[in-house]
């Protein structure tokens, strides 16, 4: 995914700096504390002004800001950040390019919880153990900083646009030894970010596999009843937890059933369902989604909207899900395109190859669902 600016500039005028808008602060556990906390804390940016801030031992930071232009009440992405500690540059990014295999990893740069409560991305000036995001630099310890001299530390962002318009953000946080207290045990099972890792229930058994975790994260499985299903419903985090690539999770099926009908659902969207041995495989790319087994042996709706030049059918699988469809008028192949955002799909007649006859013709139109339940829907149109 590029900027495009990269295409654009010579039409943009643009003479606006990015502004800063907030600073997030994140000691690490039991390895750092700031202001005698050992929790992230929020500082919102006014001009260079700031609260004072003391610090010891290790600490990561991460921004909140945005880029401007003139003619545009839009807010934009910075294009590179810099940050530096005493003159000597910690960390970078240029966001110029990123790679499509690596657009989940976007999640673990910024403070993705943060996100889902506000919708505010603060970008970490720090990396994660696992994530390989390639336009991060640090030149040593992940961009973390190590407060360990009782003295000022003078930090400094650089944020800068395609057009060169900069801005700083000045800050300082004086080093005050101070016991960094112990991280709290929290009951849970770690998945540990350099390693393959599973888990297990009775009749289900989950895998992540190594590099998948860009941190180790402490799992806290659930599990809801479901008397009479196929399975009982399983989640393994509190809130949203997205991995970088699909992982596995498989359920036995212990009942009497056609199994090519049962399908792996995360929060009741198909997330396959390869069966094998008796077990049935889907994929888990949140955590915090809630699996189960479900069934489908029925295909989908098809419902004409408008039968007329334009044809409009909507289309619905409120179960697995549509895989695919196809449709003809007398027997010749016809293009029917997805209508964005509604359970739509249309079809203007004077864009195929049927010529207007005012005679009638013979639609057909077939949809198949990820179970492979089939439903043909045949009407006659004047044309």
């Amino acid at each position: 995914m590029l900027d495009p600016y990269n295409f654009l500039a010579d039409d943009i005028s643009d003479t606006i700096p990015p502004k800063a808008r907030g600073l997030m602060i994140y000691p690490q556990a039991g390895e750092g504390v700031v202001n005698g906390k050992s929790t992230k804390q929020i500082i919102l940016v006014n001009g260079n002004r700031q609260s004072e801030l003391k610090a010891w031992g290790k600490v990561g930071f991460a921004l909140w800001a945005n880029d401007y232009m003139q003619g545009s009440s839009n807010h934009f992405g910075i294009r590179e950040t810099i940050l530096k500690v005493d003159r000597k540059t910690v960390f970078s990014a240029m966001t110029e390019r990123i790679p499509v295999a690596c657009n989940r990893l976007v999640n673990a740069w910024g403070d993705y919880d943060y996100w889902l409560k506000t919708r505010v991305w603060f970008l970490k000036s720090y990396v994660e153990p696992g994530n390989t995001l390639p336009f991060l630099y640090t030149p040593k310890d992940r961009g973390i900083i190590d407060f360990n001299e009782e003295r000022d530390y003078h930090l400094t962002y650089i944020l800068r646009d395609y057009k060169g318009n900069e801005t700083t953000y000045s800050f300082t946080v004086k080093g005050e030894k101070t016991r960094i207290p112990e991280p709290e045990q929290e009951e849970g099972t770690l998945f540990r970010w350099n390693q393959t890792n599973s888990y297990s229930m009775p009749g289900m058994h989950l895998i992540v596999p190594y590099g998948l975790l860009t941190k180790n994260t402490l799992l806290r499985p659930t599990a809801k009843e479901r008397p009479g299903k196929l399975s009982d419903s399983y989640s393994f985090y509190p809130t949203s937890c997205p991995l970088v690539a699909p992982g596995e999770i498989s359920f036995y099926v212990d009942k009497e059933v056609d199994v090519s009908k049962v399908y792996v659902a995360s929060d009741g969207v198909f997330a396959g369902g390869d069966y094998q041995n008796g077990w049935v495989t889907g994929r888990v790319n949140d955590l915090g989604a809630y699996f189960e087994l479900a069934y489908d042996d029925e295909g989908p709706d098809v419902t004409p909207v408008s039968l007329g030049d334009h044809i409009v059918l909507k289309l619905v699988d409120n179960k697995s899900g549509v895989a695919s469809y196809r449709a003809t008028i007398d027997g010749q192949f016809v293009v029917f395109d997805k209508v964005d955002k509604k359970p739509l799909v249309g079809c203007d007649l004077c864009e195929t190859p049927i010529r207007k006859t005012s005679r009638t013709h013979l639609l057909r139109f077939t949809a198949i669902d990820n179970r492979k339940n089939e439903r043909v829907f045949e009407t006659n149109i004047i044309y």
